[in-house]
């Protein structure tokens, strides 16, 4: 057994030194950090990254700042995307990827070649040389017409007939009386004129022809002119070229529309643009996180316009998404949207396995289709994806899932807690300092020390620290509302902060606390009594996590069922109880029921408790019950315990220890200011988590409150007791042997009957 000092529980204050070093330096990133330095090092397909850890370690942020500092442009493989027209296919635009500041590039020299070559043609069309070299070509067709016309009609004056023109063209009208041959001559004549007609069309079309041929032609010249130069500036691309001539194609097929002056001004038609969806020269971001991931947010989408009541698109509202933008680099997505959305994680799964990203807009899936929706070319997909997450969402949804390791296999694990190493330390510290400097509170090394000595509590280990730094975060928000203008932030005001976040979230202890005051909770803290004791318990209420005594009463009798468990007898007790009150029967039958069987009825419960109840952790309690109320020695109430113990006697650790001892400090204030000293006891193994409050610590350290270490259970028996184990041990023991005299004498002959009895009860007597 073993009596702890103040100096062994009170909260540490760690020494530190300034580093310039990021979170990702810390020890309990180190496994994650490497995690993901190997999955950025392969380029093969899936090996991308699950990032999981505990809330308020920073995942995230720390997560995309690490990414940021080693994924520079250099190590990229990112270029810009651009979508143009399909000449060939309208509906679907194509794809380019250009090197980075090429589409920009690109886009522009698009923008100036069509915006030329079209100011030139209408120019050109509209000159008058051109326009008298059209005007001729028709005037050419127009006398060739009216040459076949005039000479038809005087045909039809020698046979008594005229031509005359009418809004439904020209008709034969008879100029004499009517002959024996005229409607012979009508007949001939009218084949002539439909003849004619036909022949008018002809030479009108082909007028046209040569018309639009010379617009051509004259298209030809300026696009001759001009393409060598564009089509140069992007030779390196060969598939630019080949859309290059396309477009040469188009225009000429498009020259009356492309040389006609636009309504507009100088906007061009959609399939003579560049849709730049991605442009990377413009920024050197590198990691795109993505924190909303739905469809069109990592997909992209297609955007409509209204006109006339109906809607249109073209290539140039085709907008892209985060997976667009990381493309060649890494995109950083939130792990509980994707597990809440099973669609968008099957379409991720889709793209990751055609390694494509494909605009199929899911939400028109079953709806009417739309004329002229356009269906834009997939896109090569080539990124890291990075999920970052709770070890909940990793298990329930990820790993579950069959396909998760064929496309994420690597997992990058932050520890929720670090030794407190000198390097941790100084890490921790120097971003502890870092973070409130950000806040603009300067901090004095001392408080550093003590936040530093805080995390160590919420990692629950003396000898370690928190990696949930943001936890530490919040508190020196809190603190420098302690601190006035110009002055540094010292530990007091610290613990002032501290204090006062316990105050607003003690309303439920307050409550049980006024609960035992009014009695309403029997709960002993001085005295003693037999075959009771105090329970060191967790009591969890929501938000609200606080230490409480729960007492634990034994009762031994003679009988044969051993140890009865109320709770389990009455379905209130979880597994883990129920093996603990097993464990227990295990450890007195070894220990007194060696020599000989023993037959005793004793039942445990907790007092009072109306809930279900799990755990082990009540173990040692309810052995020193046992003991006392078979020995008959009163235990103990101004002390309290928590820990749960083997078969063999030995003592393990359990949760809360904290908690459980800072409870039952609290619990016991009133007294102890009366004089009444108090304690409790805790496994040996658990003297490293106990970080407990500065007041708790000082009462330590003046006697007042004791801490207990205890390795094994009948350490615990001889503190509660009072007396050496052995002796309350030989005392339990002949109350086992008398009770088996008791139920030996009860089976002996009976001298008034003269015959053995096998039973001396009914059969509904459980003894």
């Amino acid at each position: 057994m073993l009596a702890l000092r103040a100096a062994d529980v009170g909260i540490p204050r760690h020494d530190w030194k300034a580093v310039d070093e990021d979170t990702f330096a810390l020890s309990s990133h180190a496994r994650a950090r490497e995690a993901l330095d190997f999955a950025l090092s392969i380029g093969a397909p899936g090996f991308n990254v699950y990032v999981l850890g505990d809330d308020r370690t920073g995942r995230m942020t720390a997560t995309v700042a690490y990414l940021n500092a080693i994924c520079t442009p250099e190590r990229s493989r990112r270029k810009d995307w651009i979508y143009l027209q399909n000449f060939r296919d309208p509906r679907q635009p194509l794809t380019f990827g250009l090197a980075v500041g090429d589409g920009a590039r690109f886009s522009e020299a698009l923008r100036r070649y069509m915006s030329r070559i079209r100011s030139m043609l209408v120019a050109a069309l509209e000159s008058e040389a051109h326009r008298e070299r059209i005007k001729a070509i028709y005037r050419i067709a127009d006398e060739q017409i009216n040459e076949k016309q005039a000479a038809l009609a005087r045909a039809a004056e020698e046979v008594g007939f005229t031509l005359e023109e009418s809004s439904e063209g020209v008709r034969l009208r008879p100029t004499v009386a009517e002959t024996a041959d005229r409607e012979r001559n009508r007949y001939r004549l009218s084949s002539a004129l439909d003849q004619l007609e036909r022949e008018a069309g002809q030479l009108r079309a082909s007028a046209e022809a040569q018309a639009l041929a010379l617009d051509r032609q004259t298209l030809a010249g300026l696009i001759e002119a001009e393409v060598a130069e564009f089509a140069a500036t992007f030779a390196d691309y060969p598939a630019l070229s080949e859309w290059i001539d396309d477009l040469t194609e188009e225009m000429l097929r498009d020259v009356r529309h492309l040389g006609r002056p636009a309504p507009d001004g100088d906007r061009l038609p959609a399939k003579y643009c560049t849709n730049l969806i991605v442009d990377h020269a413009r920024t050197d971001e590198c990691v795109v996180l993505e924190p909303n991931p739905t469809y069109e947010n990592l997909f992209g989408y297609i955007e409509y316009r209204r006109v006339d009541g109906t809607s249109e698109t073209d290539l140039m509202l085709i907008r892209p998404g985060a997976l667009h933008r990381a493309n060649g680099a890494v995109l950083v997505l939130r792990a509980e949207p994707l597990a809440k959305d099973e669609t968008v994680w099957t379409y991720l799964k889709a793209a990751l396995r055609d390694r494509a990203i494909r605009i199929e807009e899911p939400h028109r899936s079953g709806g009417m289709l739309l004329s002229g929706t356009p269906r834009p070319q997939a896109i090569p997909l080539d990124a890291k994806i990075v999920i970052v997450g709770t070890p909940d969402s990793y298990y329930n949804f990820f790993s579950n899932d069959p396909d998760f390791k064929t496309y994420f296999k690597v997992k990058a694990d932050i520890d929720p807690d670090m030794p407190a190493t000198p390097e941790n330390r100084n890490i921790l510290g120097s971003l502890i300092d870092r973070m409130a400097a950000r806040q603009g509170i300067l901090c004095t090394p001392e408080a550093v020390s003590l936040l530093l000595g805080l995390s160590s509590r919420l990692a629950t280990r003396r000898d370690a620290l928190s990696s949930r730094f943001e936890l530490i975060e919040d508190l020196l928000h809190e603190s420098g509302g302690h601190v006035k203008a110009g002055e540094r932030l010292k530990p007091e005001a610290v613990l002032t902060a501290w204090r006062a976040r316990y105050r607003r979230e003690a309303r439920a202890e307050e409550r049980f606390h006024l609960s035992m005051q009014r009695r309403h909770v029997a709960i002993a803290t001085s005295g003693a009594a037999v075959g009771q004791v105090n329970a060191l318990t967790i009591r969890e209420l929501g938000d609200s996590h606080f230490g409480r005594p729960s007492r634990i009463t034994a009762r031994a009798s003679v009988g044969h069922r051993g140890l009865i468990n109320i709770e389990r007898m009455a379905e209130l007790g979880g597994r883990t109880q129920q093996k603990g009150a097993l464990v227990v029967e295990g450890y007195l039958r070894g220990t007194f029921a060696r020599r000989h069987p023993i037959s005793f009825d004793c039942s445990i419960t907790f007092e009072q408790s109306y809930g279900s109840i799990e755990g082990d952790s009540a173990s040692v309690s309810e052995l020193v019950a046992i003991i006392s109320a078979l020995s008959g020695l009163p235990v103990r109430q101004e002390l309290a315990v928590t820990g749960s113990f083997n078969q063999l006697g030995e003592v393990q650790a359990v949760g809360d220890v904290i908690e459980k001892a800072e409870g039952f400090f609290r619990v016991t204030a009133k007294e102890r200011a009366d004089g009444v000293r108090h304690g409790v006891v805790i496994p040996l193994a658990n003297t490293g988590d106990l970080v407990v409050e500065d007041d708790v610590a000082a009462a330590v350290a003046d006697g007042t409150f004791s801490i207990w270490a205890v390795d094994r259970v009948e350490e615990a028996v001889e503190l509660f007791l009072g007396v050496p184990a052995t002796d309350a041990y030989d005392r339990a023991a002949n109350t086992l042997k008398a009770f088996d005299d008791l139920i030996k004498d009860r089976l002996a002959p009976d001298p008034w009957h003269g015959r053995t009895q096998t039973a001396l009860v009914e059969p509904g007597d459980p003894d």
